[in-house]
Order: structure tokens, then C-alpha cells, then sequence
């Protein structure tokens, strides 16, 4: 059901529920597809780790990143946008689609181009990988699960999950070896256009008329998806650079020892995105009216956040080294040292591209660029010395760096536009509870991993459930409907 569903009251009446659990389900949904998906990704890495060996893996993790940033340059900010779009204006749904769509066509034949000048400078298993990666851009081509978000549909996480139950199985199948890493990227690749597919025919029955394909409706959607783009793009630079320049200044196994690291500590990021995919919709109508309810739904968000990443940083830091060492194996133990700031990092990033999702609420987009732009330069700058120096630890710590520029500009970019969102209040708990856990794990840390990490997730369970009233308050923050009368600085 979308925004426009949900029936409005008077402006001077209280805010009332809407239907009960939308956002709850919806990040319940999003979450246990998420964590199934991230649990298939370690069991790949594992397996990939061991089949292609540490230079096979490292080529991968250099050919992926590459991939991964040209992504980010065909969705050209569409994503956020087309979700923003719909949740507020659902009867614009086909108009959004077809016309995004065409951008991104348009995106991906750019972006093969630059990946076809890429490969030519690699040698040959970077190359294949490289040029069978292209798949996965025809696959954002056809990607319409932002606009099933908007309408606040389950369906991408179900895709999501089934597309990458299909990878495991074909890479089960086919890759064994270190040559077949390009392999993998082609699985890939051709894994995503089928669930873009699917995502696309369950859409459909909601396209059969309205708005065709625009060339001027185009060029509008690009003037102002473009700072999403820019945003995601520059967010995104300093992750592929790690990889790239470890590639160039060092060998590729210390690029796998950094692209295991990356790749556990990656849970933290996606958890935060689908944290915020989950709740943005219900941010982006509380920002239409402002005040009171913006500064509940804000606070409420931010409370649930810290509740959900806290554990998982303090937990990651304290068994990094066997959490390695059972992923990768013995080869990879030079990845916990790097892994542990990476964790730390990417909670940093976690939280800081969910207070970014309230400017873009706010459509304050433009402000976020230059909020991004800065950290960027930040980050890169670090990068450029950092990695060619220290290597995979660099690069770890030029990550870090610049996570901690940007989250301090962005708070106080939330404390100059509007109400702010309370992070020290919203940590504060979740940092109680999350010391409690380390404790237990530390108690049991010589019965070995599983005992550790079992211990900690009981006692973080228990403070929960102590304090179930209060989150399940939180929860119905988000179930509320806007008044009518919109905020004065509304676009």
C-alpha cells in the first residue's frame, strides 16, 4: 500500500495509526531477506576464498569493485529518487518507470564503453572479469525495485533472495577453479537480470496506461536524480580506490586480505540500507508536514537504528580474528587486523547515510552533495596516502576517515534545516546493552566462536526484551499519519 492509500485527517486532529505493522512488516521482510542474502555471501566468500586461491580471489575483488562503482554510475541517483517519487505520487507510477528506465538505458551503454577501456589496461583474468561484469549494469537497466519499495511491496527482498539462492547454486556448479573467476561475475551478472525480470512482470499489471517514454520527462528525472547520483557516486569512490590502488602498489593478495574484510564487515551497511530503504517512506511523509511528527518519526528511526547496528560492531571487533579464520581460512588471517577498523567504519557509515536519507526527505539533496563532495576529497586524500603506505590497514583507516568527516558535517547540516536527530540519546541505550554483550562473549571467548557469539546474543536478546515496550513504542512511531497542512519550507 502506498502514501496515497493511507486517508488523511483534519489538520488539527491528532495523528492517528495507520494501518498497523506496515513498517515493521516491511522491515521485518527486508531484513530476514538481507540477512539470508549476507548469509549466502559469507558462504560464497568462503567458497570463493578457498576455490580461486588468495590471487584468484584477490583479481575478483579488483574486478568487482570496478563493477560495483559503474553501478552506482548507471542507477545516476534514479534509485532514491524513483522511490521518493512513487511514495509520494503513486498515480505517476508508470510515467516514473518507463522513464527511468530509458535514463538508465541510456547509462548503460556509457558505462560499457568506460568498462571496455577499463579491461584493456588489465591483464587477463582481471580482464574476463571485468567485460563478463557487464551483465550486472544490463541488469540495473532493468532493475524496477525502487519503485516497488515506494509502493512499499515486498517483492524485491523475495527477488532478492531468490536471485542469489540461483548464484549459489550455479557457482556451486561451474566455479572451482582459479582460473574461472570471471566465472563468477557472468553468474552474477546473468542472476540479476532474471529476478530484474521477474520484478518487472509483477509490475506490470500497474503500467498498462498512462505516461510513455519522454525525452523531456527524462532530462527532468536527470536534473534531479543527479544529486543522488553524485551523492551515491562520491560515497562509493573511496571503496573502489582501496581496491584499485591496492591492485597497482600491492599484490593481489592483499587485495583479497582487504575484499575479506570488506566483505564481513559489509553486514553493517547492508543492514543500515535496508534499515533506511524500510523507513524512508514513512520519513518522507512525516517531512512533508514537519514539526511534531518529523521530530518523533526522526527520533524513533534513529533509536531502532542503534539498536540494530550497536551489536553488531561491538560483536564484530571482539571475534574478528576467528570470525576470519572460519569464513576464509588460515590463509586470509592478516584480514582481522583491517576487518576491525572496517567494522567500526562501516557502523559510521550506517549511520551516517541514514541521517543523510533525512536532507533527502527534506529535499535538501544538494545540500548532501556538498555535504559528500567534502568527505570525499577527505577520504581520497587519505587514500592516496594511506594505502600506498600501510596497504589493506590504509586502507581501512582512510575509510575510517573519512566516515568521521562526513558524519560530523551532516549532523550539523540536520541541526541547521530542521529538528535534529537525537544520535547521543538514541546510542546511549544500545551501547548499554551492547557492553553487556561483549561481557558475555568475553566470559565465554576460550570455548570458541560459536559459544562467544551465542553468549553475546542472548544477553543483547534479554536487554531487548527488558525494554520491548519502549521499541514497540518506536515501531508505532512510524505508523502514523501526516496532518494535511504542509511545511512551509516543503518543495
Amino acid at each position: 500500500m502506498s502514501s496515497a492509500d493511507v486517508p488523511v485527517g483534519d489538520a488539527d486532529q491528532p495523528n492517528t495509526a495507520a494501518p498497523r505493522g506496515r513498517a515493521l512488516r516491511n522491515f521485518g521482510l527486508l531484513l530476514t531477506s538481507e540477512v539470508a542474502g549476507q548469509l549466502i555471501a559469507f558462504f560464497l566468500g568462503a567458497y570463493l576464498a578457498r576455490a580461486l586461491g588468495v590471487h584468484g580471489f584477490g583479481a575478483w575483488v579488483w574486478a568487482t569493485a570496478i563493477i560495483g562503482y559503474l553501478v552506482l554510475l548507471v542507477d545516476g541517483g534514479t534509485e532514491t529518487w524513483g522511490m521518493r517519487e512513487v511514495s509520494a505520487h503513486p498515480e505517476r507510477l508508470r510515467g516514473s518507470v518507463v522513464n527511468v528506465l530509458a535514463l538508465r538505458g541510456v547509462f548503460v551503454a556509457l558505462a560499457l564503453v568506460l568498462l571496455t577501456l577499463i579491461a584493456a589496461t588489465a591483464y587477463p583474468e582481471r580482464r574476463w572479469a571485468l567485460v563478463c561484469g557487464g551483465t550486472s549494469l544490463a541488469a540495473l537497466a532493468l532493475q524496477s525495485g525502487w519503485a516497488h519499495r515506494g509502493l512499499e511491496h515486498a517483492s524485491p527482498a523475495f527477488a532478492s533472495l531468490l536471485q542469489r539462492l540461483c548464484m549459489l547454486a550455479a557457482v556451486l556448479a561451474l566455479v572451482r577453479a582459479p582460473a574461472h573467476a570471471f566465472e563468477m561475475t557472468l553468474i552474477q551478472g546473468l542472476t540479476e537480470i532474471a529476478a530484474a525480470v521477474l520484478l518487472l512482470a509483477l509490475l506490470a499489471p500497474r503500467l498498462r496506461t498512462g505516461e510513455r517514454v519522454s525525452l523531456r520527462r527524462m532530462r527532468d528525472i536527470a536534473r534531479t536524480a543527479w544529486p543522488f547520483g553524485g551523492a551515491r557516486a562520491l560515497r562509493g569512490l573511496p571503496f573502489v580506490l582501496n581496491a584499485v590502488i591496492l591492485g597497482y602498489f600491492w599484490h593481489d593478495a592483499d587485495v583479497a586480505h582487504f575484499g575479506a574484510a570488506q566483505r564481513v564487515a559489509m553486514l553493517l551497511l547492508v543492514l543500515g540500507t535496508v534499515f533506511g530503504t524500510a523507513t524512508f517512506p514513512a520519513m518522507a511523509r512525516a517531512s512533508v508536514t514537519g514539526g511534531e511528527t518529523e521530530r518523533r518519526v526522526i527520533g524513533a528511526t534513529f533509536r531502532l537504528l542503534a539498536t540494530v547496528l550497536t551489536p553488531l560492531v561491538v560483536g564484530g571487533v571482539l571475534v574478528a580474528t576467528p570470525l576470519v579464520a572460519l569464513l576464509f581460512g588460515p590463509a586470509y588471517a592478516d584480514a582481522a587486523a583491517p576487518l576491525r577498523v572496517l567494522f567500526t567504519a562501516f557502523f559510521l557509515t550506517g549511520v551516517s547515510d541514514n541521517l543523510r536519507r533525512v536532507l533527502h526527505a527534506r529535499h535538501h539533496q544538494r545540500q548532501d552533495l556538498r555535504l559528500v563532495i567534502t568527505a570525499t576529497a577527505g577520504g581520497l586524500a587519505a587514500t592516496a596516502v594511506l594505502t600506498p603506505w600501510l596497504g589493506a590497514m590504509g586502507a581501512a583507516y582512510a575509510t575510517l576517515a573519512g566516515e568521521l568527516l562526513l558524519i560530523v558535517m551532516v549532523v550539523r547540516a540536520l541541526a541547521a534545516s530542521g529538528p535534529a536527530p537525537p544520535l547521543a540519546a538514541a546510542l546511549a541505550f544500545p551501547a548499554l546493552a551492547a557492553a553487556a554483550m561483549a561481557a558475555g562473549v568475553l566470559l565465554v571467548r576460550s570455548y570458541g566462536l560459536v559459544a562467544s557469539v551465542g553468549a553475546g546474543a542472548l544477553v543483547y536478546l534479554g536487554v531487548l526484551w527488558l525494554a520491548r515496550a519502549r521499541l514497540l513504542d518506536d515501531l508505532r512511531q512510524l505508523e502514523l499519519r501526516p496532518p494535511t497542512t504542509p511545511r512551509p519550507d516543503a518543495a
